[in-house]
């Protein structure tokens, strides 16, 4: 038996209880729909029994600030390259996302254009650490203020990073 499957048996058991049934029947005499029933409700709650939040749909989208707006107008996409025109005008993009505690400051944002900006947020094939430095040394500080090195660095490369143990400790 899973621990999923403990979970809604104990649910199960639990709802019995308080409706007075002093006899229930064991799991794995249970029909499947019933099982399958209680493994979604079992799903649907914490270990300790508190609901899940449901997560709020949104669309993704956390519109930059008027002065991160101005930082950005008239600069080339920091991605651009000789051999990789740029796709259209830049865009404010956000170096540590609202979500993860971004603001509005203007150190928050870099120019990106919309291709490079959609690869960097949603897609997150992007790295734009190796174009930050060193003209946008203040964003990477800003970032790493923010989420520590280790989280600046994924964030920005869009890579998870794990320190390399070179040696065990001594016990």
């Amino acid at each position: 038996m899973t621990n999923e499957e403990k979970r809604a048996d104990d649910l199960r058991r639990a709802a019995a209880r308080e409706t007075g049934q002093l006899h229930v029947e064991p799991w794995r005499f249970v029909d499947e729909d019933e099982q399958a029933r209680w493994l979604r409700k079992a799903a649907a709650e914490k270990p300790n029994g508190t609901r899940n939040a449901r997560p709020r749909k949104s669309s993704g989208f956390t519109p930059a600030s008027d002065s991160q707006r101005s930082k950005v107008k008239g600069q080339p996409c920091i991605v651009i390259r000789e051999d990789d025109p740029c796709h259209g005008p830049v865009q404010p993009a956000h170096v540590i996302d609202r979500s993860l505690g971004g603001d509005g400051d203007e150190l928050g944002v870099v120019p990106l254009c919309h291709h490079h900006h959609d690869a960097y947020d949603n897609l997150r094939t992007l790295s734009i650490l190796e174009f930050m430095e060193p003209r946008y040394r203040e964003e990477i500080q800003y970032a790493v203020g923010l989420l520590g090195i280790v989280g600046a660095l994924q964030r920005l490369t869009n890579e998870q990073w794990a320190p390399v143990r070179t040696r065990e400790r001594a016990a």
